[in-house]
């Protein structure tokens, strides 16, 4: 039976120029020209050759109206991890097709497709990956865009970003109404809520720095890799603005080979009147090592009592540091956390994420501690700092 799966698959991948050398399927079943299943399924798909531009398609009939689940498509090369590169929410209802033109960041040479969540049986009618020209994905991407543009507001945003020169300002707002169109015709759209205000430093906090007892050093640790120009300097000056300023900043680049990335990295280095200068300490990977060992790396750069662990597109509240050593100097902790929330392209917070206090049949089933996470070094040391392997 897994025989004939595949060799449906393969016959439905001959619609496109694409090279196949093996296929994996996991608990799929076919029947009566549908494929059934419910849970724990991938599709994992090796190439002939690398690829760079890709059209998936794939439509899903679900046998019940309560049934939902994520598709997640995950690519890798010969000589990495499967990182994810896109996940789709299907929503109640039948017969939703997803169709995504996909241009990887580089070559590829492995896709992995999984269905998460889903409680009840569905079918996959249609699956097939083709290969997509560069101009075929600009044009895709134009037209989405213009079907945005013609709307009245947006008209009049775009009169004014083009009048002031911001044409990476109006690039990031019209992907992100193009993005927030697709929400709307699902049903998932939500007006985003603004809940955070910013603090204000007063002299009272002042001094109440200078008066701690103890005064713990903090090393922020931050992987980096590809990141986007304004994602790195927002992540970079919010560590920069903390109000507490006992800190070190510990970047190790991952062999990045954006050129916007290396470029944010290399500014840092070369601005050696900064009063920042002998606060952050970069360092440069000739190979991807992946987060784990990156992270590692950073670790042994690190000269603090703590430990920050930081994404490289996360951004500080003035506050975190400030806040954290408030609650080191009521108590010893060896570990804090806490909340966090998510910003879209326009700066609204989109997803806010308040945490209880320790609570461990939460953390058996749910990583919730996250970020912002502070640990005490010895302890990560003692542990042998982040498990190979295990970066998700």
């Amino acid at each position: 039976m897994k025989e004939s799966i595949e060799q449906l698959i393969k016959d439905h991948l001959k619609w496109g120029a694409i090279s196949i050398d093996e296929i994996k399927i996991n608990n799929l079943i076919f029947e009566n020209g549908y494929f059934f299943s419910v849970n724990n399924v991938n599709i994992e798909i090796k190439f002939s050759q690398a690829y760079i531009s890709i059209r998936f398609l794939l439509k899903i009939l679900e046998h019940s109206i309560c049934s939902e689940g994520f598709v997640k498509l995950s690519y890798k090369n010969d000589s990495s991890d499967y990182e994810v590169l896109h996940t789709v929410l299907l929503c109640r209802g039948n017969g939703k097709k997803v169709l995504r033109n996909i241009r990887f960041p580089f070559p590829v040479t492995n896709i992995r497709v999984d269905f998460i969540g889903f409680t009840e049986k569905f079918s996959i009618k249609a699956f097939c990956i083709n290969s997509y020209s560069k101009f075929l994905y600009k044009f895709h991407n134009i037209t989405d865009l213009t079907r945005v543009l013609i709307k009245p507001q947006i008209l009049r945003l775009a009169f004014e970003c083009v009048k002031n020169k911001q044409l990476s300002e109006l690039k990031e707002k019209l992907y992100t109404e193009k993005e927030n169109s697709k929400l709307k015709k699902l049903g998932l759209y939500k007006i985003p809520q603004a809940i955070y205000q910013e603090p204000i430093f007063t002299i009272e906090i002042q001094d109440k720095i200078k008066n701690l007892t103890k005064k713990p050093f903090f090393s922020v640790v931050m992987p980096v890799y590809n990141t986007p120009e304004k994602y790195l300097i927002k992540a970079i000056n919010s560590v920069k603005c903390q109000w507490y300023s006992n800190w070190e900043l510990c970047i190790v680049d991952d062999a990045s080979h954006s050129k916007e990335t290396l470029k944010v990295l290399n500014n840092l280095i070369s601005d050696k009147n900064s009063v920042y200068a002998s606060k952050i300490k970069i360092k440069f990977l000739d190979n991807n090592v992946n987060i784990s060992k990156a992270s590692n790396i950073a670790l042994d750069m690190a000269s603090g009592d703590f430990i920050v662990l930081m994404d490289h597109d996360d951004e500080l509240t003035v506050d975190a540091l400030y806040e954290a050593s408030l609650a080191l100097n009521e108590c010893d902790y060896d570990f804090i956390y806490s909340d966090e929330d998510k910003l879209d392209l326009n700066g609204n917070y989109v997803e806010d994420h308040f945490k209880p206090d320790f609570s461990p049949d939460m953390l058996l089933s749910h990583n919730y501690i996250s970020h912002l996470g502070i640990i005490r070094t010895d302890l990560v040391k003692k542990v042998g700092g982040w498990t190979e392997g295990l970066e998700g």
